[in-house]
């Protein structure tokens, strides 16, 4: 590989922390073609701020998913592993933390579906406010 036909660069999703890797351009990088993390490529529109959001409040478990793909595997990565464990363990998330018989592929697969669950889950989960004067009536009409 050349430094021509890699790349280092974010999704293209204002903010978001994950490093573009999808795209729907045959283009490349040094023409222009825009590339997207798996969780905002193909968002549905209004969906983006939402899943960028969610991605920055779980920072510490994409930066772990990163350390995976770039590094798992290599001759330093039981230190790498106990460093993301204790990630994890910080962030009171024992539930993430890896099995003893699982595969380090097995692994970045679950937390990285932990991480489309949590993106997908962000809307529902914020607090419903009722429309102002919608109190009002009803303590009116008590």
């Amino acid at each position: 590989m050349t430094d021509q036909n890699t790349h280092n660069r974010f999704c293209e999703a204002n903010g978001c922390p994950c490093f573009g890797t999808m795209s729907n351009s045959t283009a490349g990088w040094d023409h222009g073609a825009k590339y997207y993390c798996f969780l905002h490529f193909g968002c549905k529109p209004g969906r983006a701020h939402e899943i960028t959001n969610e991605l920055q409040r779980l920072g510490w478990l994409v930066k772990i998913t990163q350390t995976i793909r770039a590094r798992g595997g290599e001759r330093d990565w039981d230190k790498l592993e106990a460093a993301a464990a204790k990630e994890i363990r910080l962030n009171q998330s024992i539930h993430l933390l890896r099995g003893d018989h699982e595969s380090l592929q097995k692994w970045l697969y679950r937390l990285e579906d932990t991480l489309r669950f949590a993106c997908s889950q962000a809307r529902q989960e914020e607090i419903a406010v009722p429309p102002q004067g919608e109190e009002d009536e009803k303590a009116v009409q008590s």
